[in-house]
Order: structure tokens, then C-alpha cells, then sequence
């Protein structure tokens, strides 16, 4: 997740009481995933349908020539989490 983010959230709600869900774990194994937010909402769990399929299978790092240069540039930033 991005420190950022994170550090944000954590400013208003407890460590237990924030879930972290990512894009990759929702696309492996969907019914998995959305569980502990189910659990959390205090919901019956409910079979998600997929909504749509990953366009692009190739990482950030695969695709980008410039990758480690913009890394380098973006450490200790913001922005340093899109670069992890």
C-alpha cells in the first residue's frame, strides 16, 4: 500500500479497523478477498462477478524503459510508492 495512504487513514481509524485490499490479490482470488470486508460490514458473503479483465499483463517495471530513473527520482517523495 502507499505510506502515504496509509499514514492517512491511520490518522482517523485503528490498525484493526482498516483492510487492505490489493488490485493483484482481488484478481487472483476474488471470493478471498472481498471476505474480510464482508466480515467487517457484518454482511453475508456474496459472490462477486467479474467486472472486467486486466488489460495490460505487463508490470510497471516490464513497460516503462525509463523505470529505475523515475524510481531514483521519486525516492523519499509522495510518489515513491508507485515506484515499489
Amino acid at each position: 500500500i502507499y505510506e502515504r495512504q496509509r499514514l492517512r487513514a491511520l490518522a482517523r481509524f485503528t490498525e484493526q479497523r482498516i483492510i487492505y485490499l490489493s488490485y493483484e490479490a482481488l484478481r487472483e482470488n476474488r471470493a478471498a478477498a472481498l471476505s474480510p470486508i464482508f466480515a467487517a460490514l457484518g454482511v453475508l458473503p456474496h459472490t462477486a462477478t467479474e467486472a472486467g479483465a486486466k488489460q495490460e499483463k505487463r508490470t510497471m517495471r516490464e513497460r516503462m524503459e525509463n523505470y529505475e530513473a523515475l524510481r531514483t527520482m521519486f525516492e523519499r517523495t509522495p510518489y515513491a510508492g508507485y515506484f515499489a
